[in-house]
């Protein structure tokens, strides 16, 4: 168990790396830069694609965790640098469908309350 979830972290960070590059061909380090509205900013730069890439690689593995199939460390370990590469899409498509899933829910509820 803990040993997945290390391994989608470091996958999920490394396809965060891997998105990073496929944008701008690059690394961009953290900096700071100054701008007119609010001063002096942090741009985290790949901090920003690694720990998106993290979060997204967990929440991969853990939502293939509910199928009723065996997989193994090294297919999930795959699954996270998918997550990790595609980071911000698959947290925010997650976390939409999660908001219907839940207001269906509580109108259920409501309507069986009256």
């Amino acid at each position: 168990m803990l040993s997945i979830f290390v391994a989608s972290i470091l996958a999920g960070a490394f396809g965060g790396i891997l998105n990073a590059l496929h944008k701008k061909s690059a690394i961009e380090l953290p900096r700071f830069v100054t701008s007119k509205v609010a001063g002096k900013v942090l741009k985290p730069g790949i901090v920003r694609n690694i720990l998106i890439g993290m979060g997204a690689g967990i929440v991969a593995v853990q939502l293939l965790r509910f199928l009723p199939i065996e997989l193994d460390i090294f297919q999930f370990t795959a699954i996270a640098v998918l997550g990790g590469f595609s980071g911000t899409k698959l947290l925010a498509r997650n976390a939409e469908r999660l908001s219907e899933q839940t207001e269906k829910i509580v109108e259920e509820i409501i309507s069986k309350m009256k």
